[in-house]
């Protein structure tokens, strides 16, 4: 049974990481996801058992939201069966992954868990930085999967036009909250020492190469936050070797951009004159006046794009002003608040107060994550499935007691052999 967990574990990974898209009828991923789940459930039981009745405050902080999300969006106009889709693609999905996971750490070990994880990011990473470089065959692999899972037209179109590099992922936007989401995992189990602390710094550089290669700014900003973070989060590392490792990522990274803003100064990176970037502040005022006149949310779904118009008159002014109708908010934090309102706002304040030392740790842990969300226009329980591969992780980690010792306020280091968290036989 292990054998057949894990071959379903990989099989989510593959999919959810190279073929989003996947379907036979149904989405190729939401069926391994329902089957590894039953997998679990049928030949585990005690550790199902053991997973609900230690986090029934996450399931009832998701059934909150869903009740929440669902009459909202019923609310706005759209029938049942749109809403139980929605409901299946933004909460289902969300508890489902997270449960998987965190049952695969339990079953199959953290370690085995982490490593499907690394490589599948590895991969398309360096598919990413092969496609900025030019070299046709890695553009080949992307089209290979692209006619594989019938993307759309337009899509298809703009991977041929091979102007921004995403590697095997869907999107550029999607490499990106995979590269952060394995680079925290990474963090961690490196903090848990699972997984040794020096190797972070190369893992985080890494990311840094993704983000110059795909051109996604934020991510950067993200490799750089998670590389200042280390320094406080691996605590029982040879604090000599951790300063010295990060010395030479910023010099690295220093290097690496001095060299690019000399031979190529017209990367996206080096730019703030694009339609994403030149747009931010028109976005910013769309997306402040629709939540003060609707604060109560819009419901799965929500859309910015489809109510530019209701301030058109405020927006014309400003620099690049077509931004308003050309993308969304750019902002993951204020979708979020525009899709579940204040009551939804609510939710997760209570959900802080609940679980406020966890949760303080886990906002230590995924600043990083959340300033690249601060940027765009996904995050967790808003399109991005990725965070909860790292989160799942965090919270088997901490569940353990691996965590919370070297994340504490005073620099306590744990001495002793490195622990060893055998899979479940």
């Amino acid at each position: 049974m292990i054998l057949a967990v894990r071959s379903l574990y990989i099989a989510l990974i593959g999919l959810t990481f190279l073929l989003a898209k996947l379907s036979f009828g149904l989405p190729a991923r939401s069926l391994v996801l329902v089957a590894l789940f039953l997998a679990f459930a049928a030949f585990f039981p005690r550790q199902v058992s053991d997973y609900f009745e230690r986090h029934i405050g996450f399931f009832l902080f998701c059934l909150s939201l869903t009740l929440i999300g669902f009459a909202l969006t019923i609310y706005r106009g759209s029938d049942v069966s749109a809403a139980a889709r929605f409901m299946n693609e933004e909460m289902i999905q969300v508890y489902l992954t997270f449960s998987c996971v965190y049952l695969a750490c339990a079953i199959l070990g953290p370690v085995s868990v982490f490593r499907i994880f690394i490589v599948f990011t590895m991969a398309s990473g360096a598919v990413a930085i092969l496609q900025f470089l030019g070299l046709d065959f890695a553009w080949t692999l992307r089209e290979i999967l692209s006619g594989l899972q019938q993307e759309p037209v337009e899509l298809q179109q703009w991977i041929a036009a091979r102007e921004r590099a995403l590697g095997l992922s869907y999107s550029t936007m999607n490499l990106g909250y995979q590269t952060i989401s394995c680079l925290l995992a990474v963090l961690l189990m490196c903090n848990a020492r699972l997984f040794r602390a020096g190797a972070f710094n190369g893992f985080a550089f890494f990311a840094l190469l993704i983000g110059i290669a795909t051109g996604v700014r934020s991510l950067l900003l993200a490799a750089a936050a998670a590389a200042v973070i280390s320094n406080v989060l691996l605590l029982h590392s040879d604090r000599r070797d951790q300063r010295f490792n990060f010395i030479v990522f910023v010099l690295g990274a220093v290097a690496v951009l001095s060299l690019l803003s000399a031979i190529s100064p017209e990367l996206r990176i080096f730019s703030a004159s694009d339609d994403s970037a030149a747009g931010r502040l028109v976005l910013a005022k769309l997306g402040m006046n629709l939540a003060l006149d609707n604060p109560f949310g819009f419901g799965w779904g929500f859309d910015s794009r489809n109510y530019y118009w209701l301030y058109w008159s405020q927006l014309l002014h400003y620099q690049n002003a077509d931004a308003a109708y050309a993308h969304g908010l750019h902002n993951y934090f204020l979708n979020l608040f525009l899709t579940y309102g204040a009551l939804g706002a609510l939710v997760f304040v209570i959900a802080l107060l609940a679980t406020t030392r966890q949760l303080l740790l886990a906002t230590l842990v995924f600043l990083p994550y959340f300033l690249n969300s601060f940027f765009h226009n996904g995050g967790p329980f808003f399109g991005e499935i990725y965070f909860w591969f790292a989160y799942a992780l965090f919270v088997y980690l901490y569940d353990q007691g691996l965590l919370s010792k070297p994340l504490a306020a005073g620099a306590t280091r744990r001495t002793g052999p490195r622990p060893e968290l055998a899979p479940a036989r």
